[in-house]
């Protein structure tokens, strides 16, 4: 079942534009992009904050509406730290259970806390557990979104070591330009990015913003 989803993945990105989905940079450049989904946690996203800061790596928190509202001065304080900041929706209800108004609405909710919150547009989105409808992609497409899956995904939410999710994030590493698919709502997935963080800096691996990845090296 893995193995045919990774090619109904490989199918999509080789037949729809870079701009409109990707789950991996198409050079061998060796740049990687960390995600972080389901913030911001008023506990853990400063946390992995400081931890990113301390190593002067830039990654893409793909927010949450309905935490943004609650916790608005951490979207502030992950902009003022020049991170990026995409699109998760707004209650994380998947694409196959919801409507097409819904979804937009969901969306676009999120959309102007973002921008209320920092200025900026968001126009990265990434549909909750990565399920992607007709009605959704419908959607990406006319409202000039880019859809952001993963290549890289360590199982960071389910409770395990630290130690077992390095080596899940080692093995998936390709030679082409990655996206690491993280959550900031666990303990050990910031207990993860020092390690993390130090073997990417040992490899001379380049750890950017989605955004980045998607220009050319």
């Amino acid at each position: 079942m893995r193995s045919l989803k990774q090619l109904l993945k490989c199918l999509l990105i080789r037949l729809l534009p870079l701009q409109f989905v990707m789950w991996r940079g198409r050079d061998a450049s060796g740049r990687i992009a960390l995600t972080f989904d389901d913030g911001p946690d008023p506990e853990l996203t400063p946390a992995i904050l400081a931890v990113l800061r301390q190593y002067g790596v830039k990654a893409t928190f793909f927010v949450l509406g309905e935490k943004a509202r609650t916790h608005p001065e951490l979207i502030e304080l992950i902009a003022r730290d020049g991170h990026e900041i995409g699109n998760h929706s707004f209650s994380h209800q998947p694409m196959n259970e919801s409507t097409l108004p819904s979804m937009i609405r969901e969306f676009s909710a999120t959309d102007r806390l973002i921008h209320h919150h920092t200025g900026r547009p968001a126009p990265l989105i990434r549909p909750p557990r990565g399920i992607m409808t007709l009605p959704f992609l419908w959607y990406a497409l006319t409202h000039r979104r880019t859809v952001v899956l993963w290549s890289v995904d360590p199982q960071d939410y389910h409770p395990q070591a630290s130690e077992l999710l390095l080596e899940r994030i080692l093995q998936q590493l390709g030679s082409s330009s990655d996206i690491v698919l993280l959550h900031e709502r666990h303990r050990q997935t910031v207990e993860l990015l020092p390690p993390l963080l130090d073997v990417l800096t040992a490899r001379r691996a380049q750890c950017v913003t989605v955004s980045r990845l998607m220009e050319a090296a």
